[in-house]
């Protein structure tokens, strides 16, 4: 696609998505932030721009990009997610669980979204609420947090290990 319009914004947006596959970090963003400064204007963008900043350790500008989203589009849970994670990455425990709150569903699933994917953002929302709750040191709240969670995805290490780590520090060895 590129080979046919070296501008297209769409076509980078998915090269970014398909280096982020591929664990090419920095050329993705380069890609992502090529589309960004073309003026694109989709949530999508700056939620996979984001994130990809977040999980680089960048930060600051994950959560000026993530901001830039809800901005785009507010009603996105995924976004807040996001936003949350990176406020807990940087310590802002409060602005972090105002974030999981916004994205808290209020009602029944839209038309508009799948049920997997509402699936997954609930997931997701659970796994962030038990690493907030876990940082906070309200090790009750994580377990359960965790525990919704593994409802959802039984064999989820990573989820397992943290709820494993919950128990180890409310001395519940068993």
């Amino acid at each position: 696609a590129l080979e046919i319009d070296p501008a297209s914004n769409q076509a980078h947006y998915y090269l970014g998505l398909a280096l982020l596959d591929a664990n090419q970090p920095a050329e993705a963003i380069k890609e992502l932030e090529r589309v960004v400064r073309a003026g694109e204007k989709r949530a999508d963008v700056y939620l996979s721009l984001g994130a990809a900043y977040l999980d680089a350790k960048r930060l600051d500008e994950g959560l000026e990009t993530l901001s830039q989203a809800t901005h785009l589009d507010p009603a996105r849970p995924d976004i807040r997610i996001q936003l949350a994670r990176g406020y807990r990455l940087k310590g802002q425990l409060d602005q972090a669980e105002a974030q999981l709150k916004i994205a808290a569903p209020e009602g029944p699933a839209s038309v508009a979204s799948p049920f997997v994917q509402e699936r997954q953002v609930e997931y997701e929302r659970y796994l962030e609420l038990g690493l907030l709750k876990q940082q906070q040191g309200q090790l009750a709240a994580a377990a359960a947090a965790f525990l919704q969670a593994l409802e959802m995805e039984p064999d989820h290490g990573p989820t397992n290990r943290n709820l494993a780590e919950v128990y180890l520090r409310q001395g519940q060895y068993g």
